[in-house]
């Protein structure tokens, strides 16, 4: 890695792998950005494709709040309908919801007739859950 400083300015030349990275930056450091206060999930439930080629479906998804542990972000209840299309993968169906914005706590989220229980905090991203009868806590 080379450093270079022009004046207040900076130049970091960093190489990696086959190609090459470069960060400049001039004046004064700005402070970093301040924390999260929601959260967000990215949901999966998947079942055995029966040996078709696409997955199709029409899921509805059910985020309910058990217990905050913050106050800003949604708190639900959310219920989302989605219809899927999509092509199997190694002889598995996978489907997806996602929702952000979310309060921080403990949320049970249902599709079809599985449910999770997920205890969610801040985070910058999703928490990622493959439903197939399960608890996280």
């Amino acid at each position: 890695m080379t450093l270079k400083t022009l004046g207040r300015c900076f130049i970091v030349v960093a190489p990696i792998v086959a190609a090459t990275s470069l960060l400049a930056g001039c004046g004064d450091p700005q402070p970093p950005p301040p924390p999260p206060t929601t959260t967000a999930v990215d949901a999966h439930a998947q079942q055995p494709s029966g040996g078709a080629v696409t997955c199709t479906g029409t899921l509805t998804w059910t985020y309910q709040l058990i217990a905050a542990t913050g106050t800003a972000g949604k708190p639900g209840p959310i219920t989302a309908q989605r219809t899927y299309s999509t092509p199997a993968s190694n002889g598995v169906c996978d489907y997806s919801d996602g929702e952000f914005g979310l309060r921080p706590g403990t949320w049970k989220i249902s599709v079809a007739d599985v449910s999770c229980t997920e205890k969610m905090s801040p985070i910058v991203g999703n928490h990622n859950l493959t439903m197939n009868g399960c608890t996280f806590l």
